[in-house]
């Protein structure tokens, strides 16, 4: 008897827990059945709202909203378009490293011949037509032509072993054209009197970098010119007035009598504004900029000066 009875209460218990998981089962397929409809329903609005969706996509930067999706082909083959046309124009340039030992190719005589013979070419002779307005740069084999010296040579000389200073004068550019030619372009680093809008390397001087770097100084021998005047000046050269760091001012005429002291943020103030240069110790000031031009002056309040011993 009590084995009977706890037999039909096991088979009652199985077909109990069995209901229970057909249950589960069904409930789990509505649920499911459920959610593909939903999101049936949220595709058909998407495409609905296409005239009204902005696309931003970071991989290609294309922004809507567009009317329809051809207006968005429409766009991206015009970026793609700009992209491949830029990639067929794109020039990619390196300065070319200096030669470990200069002197095994020309000797001090004749390097420091040919350095100032380059120097005096590049910043003051070049004829429009020969150069880059942007940089200063120059063909190498044009640069050869004009001036009767062979371009191993030239590079060579290039080196700032061949000044008294070592002192980096020049910038040898190797500039990889998008069709697969190269070319090898050479220019002064600064001192022009030719027009030149920014020489290789240069980049403006914020007041935290020149916090850094001040006192900037000016080593000269005309302090009594200056003072009659009103102002430093940047004189016959076109790109401004070279200044320097006091630690280094050492490097920049040793022979002058006084060192001008220039008052970074009185200069500032007046809207004066200062370049640093990637290859050189020389800090560049432009003074102000007026009726479209810089005026290459440091006015004398920003200035004070101390005899050099």
């Amino acid at each position: 008897m009590d084995e009977q009875e706890s037999s039909k209460g096991g088979s009652r218990a199985y077909g109990h827990r069995s209901r229970k998981k057909k249950e589960r089962v069904a409930r789990r397929n509505a649920f499911e059945e459920a959610e593909r409809e939903k999101e049936k329903g949220t595709d058909k609005e998407g495409k609905d709202e296409d005239a009204n969706t902005e696309v931003n996509d970071s991989t290609c930067g294309i922004k809507g909203p567009f009317k329809d999706k051809q207006s968005v082909k429409d766009a991206a083959n015009e970026y793609f378009r700009n992209v491949q046309s830029l990639e067929q124009k794109l020039v990619f340039c390196i300065a070319r490293p200096d030669m470990a030992d200069p002197f095994g190719s020309l000797s001090w005589k004749q390097g420091t011949h040919i350095a100032k013979k380059l120097s005096g070419f590049l910043r003051h002779t070049m004829t429009p037509k020969q150069y880059c307005k942007l940089d200063g740069s120059m063909a190498l084999p044009d640069v050869e032509k004009a001036i009767g010296i062979n371009a191993d040579s030239i590079l060579v000389a290039a080196n700032p072993a061949y000044d008294k200073d070592r002192k980096q004068r020049f910038l040898v550019i190797e500039r990889f054209f998008p069709n697969g030619q190269r070319g090898t372009y050479i220019a002064a680093l600064g001192g022009h009197s030719l027009p030149v809008i920014s020489p290789p390397g240069h980049y403006q001087l914020g007041i935290e970098s020149l916090t850094q770097l001040e006192p900037l100084v000016h080593n000269t021998s005309s302090k009594d010119e200056i003072i009659k005047s009103g102002f430093l000046s940047r004189q016959g050269r076109t790109g401004g007035i070279n200044l320097c760091s006091e630690r280094n001012s050492r490097l920049f005429r040793p022979s002058a009598s006084d060192t001008s002291f220039i008052h970074v943020r009185d200069c500032l103030k007046l809207g004066t504004f200062f370049f640093g240069n990637f290859f050189t110790d020389v800090i560049l000031c432009t003074g102000s900029w007026d009726d479209g031009v810089w005026n290459g002056k440091i006015p004398l309040e920003c200035l004070h000066f101390k005899k050099r011993k």
